[in-house]
């Protein structure tokens, strides 16, 4: 009666009246609101991104289009057109038809860097993963992930190229970055583990090789589930690992099931399963199942001669392994065919002192000390020792391969002291890797007592017998 009944008035009594069921309803209000505006901004974002992802396919597809353009009659004039043609081309344009999107030409650097390293050109393939490297570093730095996968490429590659110190600064470079801001248990960062532990492995720490390894594939089964590609990458190297350490049956199990899982997934012709074929005859090598063996590499040779040729080092590195085989078979004129044309293949594709070449090196000297034929296997083998000794730790089981052989050469050739400094430093290398027990200790024991007591070194003889199995 004392005021007007105006609207402000009865609100202001209808809020004194009911104050907590309108500050209920305020406060629903508000987060209406507040729900409306940021489903607005999310979807406006959203809109936003997917636009800009759009440009971005669409600016891909046109400079993918623009590669294969070469691969036309009328451009290419009738002549044939390889996958390295194409893959040069878009090199070539990258520059030309993306210097205005440096993300995108950083994304297809690197699509680019791993075509060529699938090809076998290693130093193409890192030259561009550390421009793509650089390009992200500067234009993209937010996108921790996608600068960790270049640093992993470039670990691949370093690794591949036999450059390992340089492979283990990227491999944990990219570990650092992926650690910083993923859940331990995420299986990018199991990747990281088991480049890490294959660097281990080389460097003859099997404990810290196996721990990273087996922590891996912790994680892969935790979230993935069998077959998966990445499950039975990390049992292949799993098994690879139990073989160089005589745990023959463990590794057998693993092999074969990495085996099966990229074949399920992936068929035949393809160069993960060929890499599991290979593993697996490499047991057999070791396991006295020479002819099961043979089977396999042959399989896996005659998949590369398919798909790559000879153009390629994984040809040069199955075909040398296969003629591991026909020695242990007493096929030399094979063996020795297929030593020389591995090499010729590895020189061709690898660069210049790379160590893989030392492989059929050292394969065929091996076989020309066991064939009587020692001063032509020294010749190999002692160039096999050199390649090693550029790139490989101190101490590699590798290296006393090589001079397990030409002390046993040189014990040959009568030249005692030669024998009996290389052997030893075989045997120390062994031993400390290997232990006693392994046959590749045991073969340089059988060595020194042959040289001892050629030489009527009786104390060492006796030693050496001793431990003799």
């Amino acid at each position: 009666m004392a005021l007007p009944t105006t609207i402000l008035y009865r609100t202001n009594k209808f809020v004194n009246r009911n104050r907590s069921a309108v500050f209920g309803l305020t406060i629903f209000i508000i987060l209406i609101i507040g729900l409306i505006s940021f489903y607005t901004m999310k979807l406006a974002d959203e809109r936003d991104k997917a636009q800009l992802e759009a440009a971005k396919a669409k600016q891909i597809s046109s400079f993918i289009t623009s590669i294969f353009d070469v691969a036309n009659p009328s451009e290419s004039k009738g002549e044939t057109i390889t996958a390295r043609q194409l893959v040069d081309e878009g090199v070539n344009r990258l520059d030309e038809e993306l210097a205005d999107q440096p993300i995108i030409k950083s994304e297809m650097m690197e699509v680019i860097s791993g075509v060529y390293y699938s090809l076998g050109l290693l130093e193409k393939s890192k030259e561009l993963s550390e421009k793509s490297l650089a390009l992200r570093q500067e234009f993209n730095p937010e996108n921790i992930i996608g600068i960790a996968d270049v640093y992993h490429s470039l670990g691949d590659v370093n690794y591949d190229l036999g450059l390992y110190k340089l492979a283990d600064t990227m491999y944990n470079k990219a570990y650092t970055l992926k650690k910083s801001i993923l859940a331990e248990n995420d299986t990018l960062i199991a990747i990281e583990l088991i480049s890490l532990a294959t660097l281990s492995r080389l460097e003859n720490n099997f404990k810290k090789s196996q721990k990273l390894y087996e922590e891996a594939l912790q994680i892969q089964l935790s979230v993935m589930e069998k077959p998966h590609l990445e499950i039975a990458y990390t049992m292949n190297n799993l098994g690879r690992l139990y073989q160089n350490n005589e745990m023959v049956d463990t590794a057998e199990i693993f092999l074969k099931e990495s085996l099966s899982m990229r074949r399920e997934i992936l068929g035949d012709n393809n160069f993960e399963v060929i890499a599991s074929m290979g593993s697996l005859a490499s047991l057999y090598y070791r396991t006295e199942k020479e002819e099961q063996a043979e089977e396999l590499y042959n399989s896996a040779l005659n998949i590369l001669l398919k798909i790559v040729g000879e153009d390629h080092h994984y040809t040069g590195g199955i075909m040398q392994s296969l003629a591991n085989v026909e020695t242990k078979l007493e096929k030399y004129d094979k063996a020795e065919e297929h030593y020389l044309r591995s090499y010729k293949i590895l020189q061709k594709n690898l660069p210049e002192d790379h160590v893989n070449i030392a492989f059929p090196l050292a394969g065929l000297g091996r076989m020309f000390v066991l064939t009587g034929r020692p001063a032509e296997g020294l010749v190999h083998l002692k160039e096999a020792y050199r390649l090693r000794k550029l790139s490989l730790p101190e101490g590699n089981w590798m290296i006393a391969y090589a001079t397990t052989y030409i002390g046993r050469g040189s014990f040959l050739l009568e030249d005692y002291a030669q024998a009996e400094k290389y052997l030893q430093m075989s045997y120390d290398i062994f031993l400390n890797h290997f232990g006693d027990d392994n046959s590749h200790t045991q073969e340089a024991i059988r060595y020194l007592i042959d040289l001892y007591t050629k030489t009527e070194n009786e104390a060492k003889r006796t030693e050496f017998s001793s431990k003799f199995k």
